[in-house]
């Protein structure tokens, strides 16, 4: 299956299963995220407006789901873009914002993960 998330971050998808429960701080203080899905990605190919990624659905009770989607460049943050590259791996969440003032927010956040920092040195003598 192949989707393609847009930039009012909505996704075509048939599967509506949601099973999380945990509940993450939101950077800003008093914010609130509650997934409602989450995917782990890797980036399969990246180009100047969009790259593409093949998902392994998170939500998915124990059934292992795959599939890929394209994603713009504008929904990843300025710090991650450079990460965009085949091979690097991210998550991605769709859920709730809740605010300290009670407005609730369907959200859709992109989190790409932090080059290792093992060196060659830790590989070979087993710290890593």
């Amino acid at each position: 299956m192949r989707n393609t998330l847009n930039t009012l971050n909505t996704l075509t998808t048939t599967n509506s299963n949601s099973k999380l429960t945990n509940t993450r701080k939101w950077p800003s203080i008093g914010h609130r995220f509650h997934p409602l899905q989450e995917w782990e990605g890797h980036v399969l190919t990246a180009g100047t407006t969009s790259f593409t990624a093949r998902l392994r659905d998170l939500t998915a009770d124990s059934t292992y789901e795959e599939e890929e989607a394209e994603f713009p460049i504008e929904e990843i943050s300025q710090q991650d873009r450079p990460r965009v590259q085949p091979g690097a791996v991210f998550t991605w969440s769709i859920g709730h914002e809740d605010t300290v003032s009670g407005v609730r927010k369907r959200v859709s956040v992109i989190e790409f993960r932090k080059p290792s920092t093992i060196s060659e040195k830790d590989l070979r003598d087993g710290r890593a």
